[in-house]
């Protein structure tokens, strides 16, 4: 017969909070949580919280910056469409030309 224990260990916020990580973490790498089961090597101390409007507002910010690199990159896209197309023009292989 094999007999098994585990402890479980969890952590849970207060009313109102979340929790996140407590070191320095890139905010698109943040994890918000109601609920950590910490692992064998895990410390209470490395989680802290927060209010829930701060993780909006970090959710938000990245959300921005998601939305501004994207559009950078579809303007990067685009002029490089239009170089490609003033260059095949320039080259005689316009429109009616071939």
């Amino acid at each position: 017969m094999e007999f098994t224990e585990k402890t479980i260990r969890s952590l849970r916020p207060t009313e109102g909070h979340l929790l996140t990580q407590a070191a320095d973490v890139a905010d698109a790498d943040r994890i918000f949580s109601t609920l950590v089961y910490l692992a064998v090597g895990d410390s209470p101390d490395n989680w802290r919280e927060i209010t829930e409007a701060e993780a909006d507002a970090i959710r938000k910010r990245v959300a921005e910056e998601r939305e501004a690199q994207q559009k950078a990159e579809a303007a990067e896209a685009r002029r490089k469409e239009l170089e490609a197309e003033l260059a095949a023009l320039n080259a005689g292989e316009g429109v009616g030309n071939a």
